[in-house]
């Protein structure tokens, strides 16, 4: 009996043994499978009244990728200041952060492959007296307005230590309704994203001086017990960069406004007249096409402008003619009888953009397809093909315009153009093409007004402008 009890005892103390040491021996999960386990990444933020709402949906959109790659869902945790986001970081209530270096620049902190840069600026109006190229001048003689954000306080603090009479006041109104807002006398700080994507609603807006640069990236904790998420936030970000998924996610948010870009004061002026004076007699016909053809009559009258001016009596040195310049060979084929006509020109245009759209291949989507069938409209079919083939050939993706309009570019070259099937092409002119347009189409969605908020209204003198809205590319 005392031998049994014994042997009893033994084989407890065994077992016991046993899961004691294999509970030490087994692996602790590491922070990417914890991640996975939960089904939830959570990312501190920083409010986003600084930045254009562009940027918000680009960065949101990367970090969704991010995600779905990890197969779990985001969750965005929003702080007031550096010192919350930090203290959520480093009590890893969160797994990572959005930071602006070097402004955030911190010990705890390692950032994953920068994505995306931002300057800021002092503005003016290009009318106002405070042209002084004396950067020390315009700080001590005007005040400073800018949007209340604890990133334009802190580029401020620091402006502020090499320029000590500067000063400055905040509002609670976005950097977008102050610029909207500038008069003649006042100085307004805001990013190169913002003041890309409304100056040219605004042609008046200035750069005085350029006071930050930023660059935007994920912060993670130094300190982790492991560098598994980390390590696999720079794979995705390298990846991203070399497949022209992030160049992508630029051009549908950020489009190709830009600062610096010879879109002049002069030509966006002459948009609004014509807009103002020509847009109203076509309109309506835009609009009815636009239904029949299932696509935003912005767009159509976008390609109208650039071809014509909104002028149906127009006519080029090669014989192309009316409001949508078809040439006499397409207006056969769609059936046009009289390309002056400005209803079967528009219709006419309208549908030759749709059978164009429709002939792309199917892995080309949106916005790329309609970038795409853009420069078709311009260049031809063949040549855009052409363009995929050879990046196709180079190992890039074809499908995506930011890599396809370099290739467009290198039509013109022997080099290039010996290797496809449609030969040479004048591909920057299908470039430009494209881009002029996008700029239209988003200077055309503006044509409602919004009301501009009272305080506003005041700092401006009561000189109302037209209102901002982002672009927004429409396919019904």
């Amino acid at each position: 009996m005392v031998a049994a009890e014994r042997e009893s005892i033994v084989k407890y103390l065994t077992i016991f043994l046993f899961g004691f040491i294999l509970s030490f021996c087994t692996p602790e999960a590491t922070q990417l499978q914890r991640i996975q386990q939960l089904g939830e990444m959570k990312v501190a933020i920083l409010p986003y009244t600084h930045l254009s709402p562009a940027q918000k949906k680009l960065d949101m959109a990367l970090i969704q990728s991010f995600a779905e790659q990890l197969k779990v869902k985001p969750r965005f945790v929003t702080v007031a200041n550096m010192d919350e986001m930090m203290q959520l970081v480093s009590q890893q209530k969160v797994d990572f952060t959005i930071v602006y270096n070097p402004l955030h620049q911190h010990p705890q902190l390692r950032t994953a492959p920068f994505y995306q840069d931002i300057e800021h600026y002092l503005v003016y109006h290009r009318k106002s007296p405070l042209t002084s190229k004396n950067i020390n001048q315009l700080v001590a003689q005007n005040q400073i307005y800018t949007s209340q954000h604890v990133l334009y306080e802190q580029i401020l603090q620091q402006f502020k230590l090499q320029h000590p009479k500067l000063h400055w006041q905040t509002f609670e109104s976005s950097s977008t309704d102050l610029l909207a807002a500038l008069n003649t006398q006042h100085v307004i700080l805001t990013n190169s994203h913002q003041l890309a994507e409304i100056r040219h609603f605004y042609p008046h807006l200035s750069i005085a001086a350029s006071v930050s640069q930023q660059q935007l990236g994920w912060g993670f904790l130094r300190e982790a017990k492991d560098d598994s998420l980390y390590q696999a936030a720079v794979t995705f970000i390298e990846q991203a960069k070399q497949s022209g998924e992030l160049e992508r996610l630029r051009q549908y948010y950020h489009g190709e406004l830009t600062i610096a870009d010879d879109f002049n004061a002069f030509n966006i002026n002459s948009f609004y007249k014509n807009m103002n004076r020509r847009l109203p007699l076509y309109r309506h016909s835009f609009e009815q096409v636009s239904l029949r053809q299932r696509m935003d009559w912005r767009l159509i009258a976008s390609v109208g402008y650039e071809e014509s001016l909104w002028n149906p009596k127009a006519v080029s040195r090669t014989g192309v003619r009316g409001l949508m310049m078809l040439t006499e060979d397409t207006a056969d084929y769609l059936g046009v009888e009289n390309r002056e006509d400005p209803f079967q020109s528009i219709e006419g245009g309208a549908r030759y953009l749709r059978k164009l759209h429709s002939r792309l291949p199917a892995e080309v989507t949106e916005p790329d397809r309609t970038w795409f069938m853009l420069a078709a409209y311009n260049v031809g079919f063949g040549h855009v093909m052409d363009a995929r083939k050879l990046a196709e050939q180079a190992g890039h993706n074809p499908n995506y315009w930011g890599v396809i309009k370099k290739y467009l570019l290198l039509l013109s070259e022997p080099k290039w153009y010996k290797q496809t099937k449609h030969g040479k092409a004048r591909g920057y002119e299908a470039v430009e093409y494209v881009r002029r347009i996008r700029r239209y189409y988003v200077m055309l969605k503006f044509v409602d007004q919004k009301t501009i908020p009272e305080q506003l209204i005041q700092l401006s003198n009561g000189y109302k402008t037209p209102p901002y809205q982002s672009p927004a590319l429409v396919w019904y």
